[in-house]
């Protein structure tokens, strides 16, 4: 039902790499790389989670970008507020700075409330969950994965 765009899913992406590297810096482009996404659309993506706080960025030959907090202090609900904003499901719980554009229905109708606790059940949902258990489960995934000899 809820439905990421790109910008939601590739940054989720991009913070679980920087979640795998640790205290290590990554570059765009290995990010890029690793992940099939345009180093260009992720340079965006890093911006906006570095606005959010989420990521910091370091110059020089061994420059990148890694977590700005330990990824256990990081939840989903962070990342994708920073990437997709407050996420509402449906258009009448957005917020707007122009009242023209709330919903018309908005004083009269039940489905409403069913939507903001829809909206809050995922939210909940969503800050339970730490980028730390999202990176430890691709460990896992990799893990398995890796042919050993």
């Amino acid at each position: 039902m809820l439905k990421l765009s790109t910008r939601g899913e590739y940054g989720v992406r991009a913070m679980i790499e920087l979640g795998l590297s640790g205290d290590d810096s990554v570059t765009v482009q290995e990010i890029a790389n690793r992940q099939a996404i345009s180093a260009k659309y992720l340079e965006h993506l890093l911006a906006l989670l570095k606005k959010a706080e989420l990521v910091q960025s370091e110059r020089g030959p061994k420059g990148g970008y890694r977590l700005a907090r330990p990824s256990g202090e990081i939840n989903l609900s962070e990342i994708l507020f920073a990437l997709e904003g407050n996420g509402a499901v449906v258009n009448c719980l957005r917020e707007h700075a122009d009242q023209a554009q709330m919903c018309i229905w908005q004083e009269k109708c039940a489905l409403q409330t069913v939507w903001l606790d829809v909206h809050e059940e995922i939210k909940q949902l969503l800050m339970s969950i730490t980028l730390q258990e999202i990176v430890e489960k691709q460990k896992d995934i990799q893990d398995k994965s890796m042919y050993h000899i």
